[in-house]
Order: structure tokens, then sequence, then C-alpha cells
């Protein structure tokens, strides 16, 4: 498990899998340790022209308060040319009828992944 954001009470983690000539799996994990649930909850990646992305589509828009729960969505990450893997992560919601932003990068994914 990777620990791609964590701020603010929010924590986005990957699980990763990669079967012999599959493409990469990511299950992406976000929990909620604030008093508040965050509503409206959108998790977008973005990757070099390089890969070929797919997400699906994730399992609520609503992320409980107090690590009550996790919103779960599953990317594949095609990569043919064997680069180490980077991502653009945007992450959007609404907290107290306030909408929050958080943008990052994630670029530590081990080489056995690519």
């Amino acid at each position: 498990v990777l620990t791609v954001f964590e701020k603010d009470g929010l924590k986005v983690t990957f699980t990763l899998s990669k079967p012999p000539g599959s493409p990469l799996g990511v299950l992406v994990s976000t929990v909620n340790a604030t008093p508040v649930p965050l509503q409206n909850y959108v998790f977008q990646a973005a990757v070099p022209k390089a890969f070929q992305l797919q997400l699906q589509p994730q399992s609520s828009a609503t992320v409980p308060p107090l690590g009550g729960g996790a919103v779960t969505q599953q990317i594949t990450v095609l990569n043919p040319t064997q680069q180490p893997l980077r991502l653009r992560l945007k992450i959007s919601f609404v907290a107290n009828g306030a909408p929050v932003t958080y943008t990052t990068e994630v670029s530590n994914v081990p080489p056995q992944f690519f």
C-alpha cells in the first residue's frame, strides 16, 4: 500500500497489482479522519502521453467522517514503454459548505510495477 496524499485529515492510498503480462491495477482508497463528511468527492488522475489510463467509477461521492469507511476507485494503467510511472492527481470535495481542491503528483511507484 502506497500513501499518495495525506493532508488535513484526508488520506489517499494506492494498492498496486501487476500480474505478468497484464496492465497495472490500482485500487484507490480515500479515508476522511475529520469530524465532517466530505461531499461531492471527485478523484481525478492523469498520466503522460506514453501511458494509457482507465478510471472506473468511484464507490461513493461522500467520504464518511472519522474514518467511517473508504471511498474506492479502480484504475488501470497501460505502460507499453515500461517507463517510470508518474500520475498527476486532482482531489476535490465540499467540506462544511466550502469547496476544496488539492493537486499532487505521484512518482514514487516501485519499479516492479512498471
